[in-house]
């Protein structure tokens, strides 16, 4: 009897079955210390390949799944970012150093917040004057992690187009500016600890269009290790 079909979520496990091939191909770029972007049309299963690589290789590496779908500024993405490093207390302990003065006002219970609730703490004292010294420093302790780290950021086009065009669908000064500076910081952290954090941007449409529109392609080139 077959496998039952699997709708909403991703498939694991035996469910995982016919992308050997892809799955090789992601683990032997990842072993290379390359930073990867990974597009596909939705359904295709890019999550589900994500999700099997990350448990066949959690022995060597440390992976967080960063869902940026539903973020629409650049503090959101921070915060959803640094709360999915509660995955590895290792890497959660320092964050918690990092963002001391916002968690403070949960300090007692924080610990016991599920991600969703953490990220809504974390986004409400981030502001766009300080993020981007944040997210640094949350790179730096990625990287000064005793395992490699391995970043899966789905659903960057879909992100940095809403922050390219907001509600209304026209491209600002303003908002060019924001898609520069997070695009600038993330290329900049991805060259500045090559071989210690992998990067693998994923999303169901380019991301070179969007950015190309607003003449901004250069923020996606990240030379020698992007494939």
């Amino acid at each position: 009897m077959g496998l039952p079909k699997t709708v909403g979520s991703y498939v694991e496990g035996d469910r995982f079955w016919n992308r050997d091939q892809e799955l090789k191909l992601l683990i032997e770029k990842l072993d290379a210390g390359a930073n990867l972007l990974l597009i596909a049309q939705r359904r295709i299963g890019k999550t589900s390949l994500m999700h099997e690589a990350a448990r066949r290789i959690q022995d060597r590496y440390l992976c967080l799944h960063v869902d940026l779908q539903d973020c629409v500024s650049v503090t959101d993405a921070i915060a959803t970012l640094a709360a999915e490093t509660r995955q590895h207390q290792s890497l959660w302990n320092r964050t918690k150093s990092v963002f001391a003065n916002i968690l403070q006002t949960v300090t007692d219970r924080v610990d016991s917040l599920q991600i969703a609730g953490i990220k809504a703490v974390l986004r409400g004292g981030l502001t766009d004057g300080d993020w981007q010294n944040r997210g640094d420093s949350l790179f730096a302790i990625l990287a000064d992690s005793d395992k490699p780290v391995v970043l899966f950021m789905d659903e960057v086009p879909v992100f940095v187009n809403r922050l390219l065009k907001g509600s209304d669908y026209q491209i600002t000064p303003e908002r060019r500016e924001q898609v520069d500076r997070f695009m600038s910081w993330l290329r900049a952290n991805s060259i500045k600890y090559q071989g210690q954090v992998r990067m693998v941007i994923t999303g169901s449409n380019p991301i070179e269009p969007i950015l190309k529109e607003a003449g901004l392609s250069a923020t996606i080139n990240w030379g020698r290790g992007h494939q």
